[in-house]
């Protein structure tokens, strides 16, 4: 059973994350964030439903795959790399290029970065500070809502959504919308 959600969780980072580089505010062709790169494709997602979500956060950005042949769409997404991700797509939509300096461990200049007070990303949760093991979809809805809610203009509602059956926290909900 914790396979299977840390599965679901994946798949979900990689569709919210998708999602956010598809249409909406149009930075290049009805994209959010701009192409930084081509995608040449991954052997373990060719032809698949998730291709499209894929190539999208590949050339925003804000995801790699685990070697330059594969992207692993069922592996479960580290707290890490959720952290990563969280800091890339803030520095992007603030008017940054997404990269950070290397650092050791590798996630630790992007943690700082979602820490640091001038980036206004008030209210990051507490595994940001020690982020160890598998992100939920919880967490993961808690690291995206303080980095989207500052920009308020980012993301359109496409949805009215008061109530989710299985949970109960504003940042579902609003990431729902």
């Amino acid at each position: 059973m914790k396979l299977f959600s840390r599965v679901q969780a994946a798949v979900l980072a990689l569709a919210l994350t998708a999602a956010l580089c598809l249409p909406a505010a149009a930075a290049e062709d009805g994209r959010l964030l701009p192409s930084l790169r081509s995608y040449d494709g991954f052997s373990d997602v060719k032809d698949t439903w998730c291709e499209p979500y894929v190539s999208a956060v590949y050339e925003a950005g804000l995801m790699e795959g685990v070697s330059s042949a594969a992207f692993a769409p069922e592996a479960p997404l580290s707290v890490q790399a959720a952290v990563v991700l969280a800091a890339r797509l803030h520095s992007l939509l603030t008017g940054g290029n997404g990269t950070f300096a290397p650092s050791s461990p590798w996630y630790l200049s992007a943690q700082q970065y979602l820490l640091d007070e001038e980036n206004d990303v008030m209210g990051a949760p507490w595994f940001v500070y020690s982020p160890e093991g598998n992100c939920t979809r919880a967490d993961l809805a808690a690291l995206l809502y303080p980095v989207l809610a500052p920009l308020p203009d980012t993301l359109e509602p496409i949805n009215t959504v008061t109530t989710v059956p299985d949970c109960q926290d504003y940042e579902v909900i609003a990431l729902y919308e």
